[in-house]
C-alpha cells in the first residue's frame, strides 16, 4: 500500500481526534486515507485533461517555456484525473496564471475564460474514456 508523509498539523485540522496523540513531526499516511486516488491508465492512454489542456493551449500557439512546468503538471493532471481536476480547477487556472506571467504572453489574462478551457479539457478527457 503507498504512503505519504503529512505534517501532522495538517492531519489534526483533516481528521480531528484520529492523530491527537501525535504532538508534531511527519505522519506516515495512506493515500486512501486521504482520498487521493492515482488514476495511471489516464497517463498512459496520452488523452488525460492535462493532455487534453496542453493540447488545446496550443493551438492558440502557447507552448511550454524554458523552465515552465507546465509538462509536469500536465502529467499529474492525467495521473489524478478528471475527478479531481474537476475538484482542484481553482488551483489549475493558478497554474495557468502563474505560467502566463512567467512567460509575458501578449494574450491577457481572463480567469474565468482559463476556468472554461480546464472544464472543456476534463469534458474531453472523460469522453475518451478517462474518470
Amino acid at each position: 500500500m503507498p504512503v505519504i508523509y503529512v505534517d501532522v498539523r495538517i492531519l489534526h485540522k483533516r481528521f480531528p481526534g484520529k492523530y491527537d496523540h501525535i504532538a508534531s513531526g511527519r505522519v506516515q499516511v495512506a493515500r486512501e486515507d486521504l482520498q487521493i486516488v492515482p488514476q495511471r491508465d489516464a497517463a498512459r492512454s496520452r488523452s488525460g485533461p492535462g493532455t487534453q489542456l496542453k493540447n488545446m493551449l496550443s493551438w492558440w500557439g502557447i507552448k511550454p517555456g524554458k523552465g515552465c512546468k507546465c509538462e509536469r503538471r500536465a502529467r499529474y493532471m492525467d495521473i489524478m484525473g478528471c475527478d479531481w481536476c474537476e475538484q482542484n480547477i481553482q488551483t489549475i487556472v493558478g497554474w495557468l496564471q502563474e505560467e502566463h506571467a512567467r512567460q509575458k504572453i501578449i494574450i491577457p489574462f481572463v480567469p474565468l475564460a482559463a476556468e472554461q478551457l480546464v472544464r472543456l479539457a476534463i469534458r474531453r478527457a472523460r469522453k475518451k474514456g478517462n474518470k
